[in-house]
């Protein structure tokens, strides 16, 4: 569970909770119910039960699958292997009454919680049918702050290739990937490439701008500030990256990093 609980917390994700419409930070809320779980089990981690063992289960298992629903990847079988464990864990150790009305009672609160969260973020509305993240598809078009704090648009780059890679300063495969796509822009006059910064993953934004700033004449860097573009696009992990082809058409995707051998293989 500290594995578990590390993991969360270095690895940023974004994504809409029921009843809002904004991004929000999910690392955060699944950390806090980690530690929440660490914190009732505590006590029980030197002599632990089957029973303690199974309901500390029982409590990983519903976390994760919150996680699973909030962005998008819930399976049944995730909720079948959940129902099952508390089968198993009611049947060798019943709860007492007291541990029931704490848990109904947390559950009550976290529904208030996320029902006070702020959702104030727009959100990029698709344009059509054709719009997607699929290849094949056209992904929205998005309008973000340069480091000079001009105004970028991504179709201002329409009827050229472009690569549009999402990346954090943090990200040690971000940092790995960047010299290669300087030196592939540095080389290519028709494909242009547009560095989206996820601002809200950021400790310091002073830190992603001292980082990008020796790439910045080879390629477009710009700043998701509200996170309203890393939403639209779905980033969960990073570096994500999508080449677009002339017409804005999705020709390939990249989920982890990029060097300049697959750069080239997927603009040509």
């Amino acid at each position: 569970m500290f594995l578990w609980l590390a993991m969360t917390l270095v690895v940023p994700k974004y994504g809409t909770l029921p009843l809002l419409s904004s991004p929000q930070p999910l690392h955060l809320y699944m950390a806090a119910l980690v530690s929440l779980l660490l914190v009732a089990t505590w006590r029980w981690m030197r002599t632990p039960t089957l029973g303690a063992l199974l309901w500390t289960g029982v409590g990983a298992c519903s976390i994760w699958l919150i996680g699973t629903y909030v962005t998008g990847t819930f399976e049944w079988w995730g909720l079948i292997l959940f129902v099952g464990l508390v089968a198993i864990a009611v049947y060798m150790a019943r709860p007492s009454q007291k541990t029931v009305q704490y848990g109904i009672a947390l559950l009550v609160l976290l529904a208030i919680i996320n029902a006070s969260l702020p959702d104030e973020t727009p959100r990029l509305e698709a344009g059509s049918s054709q719009t997607g993240l699929n290849i094949g598809q056209v992904p929205p078009n998005f309008e973000l702050k340069r480091t000079d704090g001009t105004t970028f648009n991504l179709s201002e780059l329409r009827s050229e290739r472009i690569v549009v890679n999402f990346w954090a300063s943090w990200c040690p495969p971000c940092r790995a990937e960047m010299p290669d796509m300087a030196k592939f822009a540095r080389e290519q006059d028709d494909v242009s490439i547009v560095a989206v910064n996820t601002t809200t993953s950021e400790r310091d934004v002073a830190d992603a701008e001292s980082f990008v700033a020796p790439y910045e004449d080879a390629f477009e860097v710009v700043y998701d500030e509200n996170g309203i573009v890393g939403e639209a696009y779905r980033i969960q992990a990073m570096p994500t990256t999508y080449v677009l082809d002339e017409n804005g058409v999705i020709v390939a995707k990249q989920f982890g990093a990029i060097d300049h051998a697959w750069l080239k293989a997927q603009t040509n």
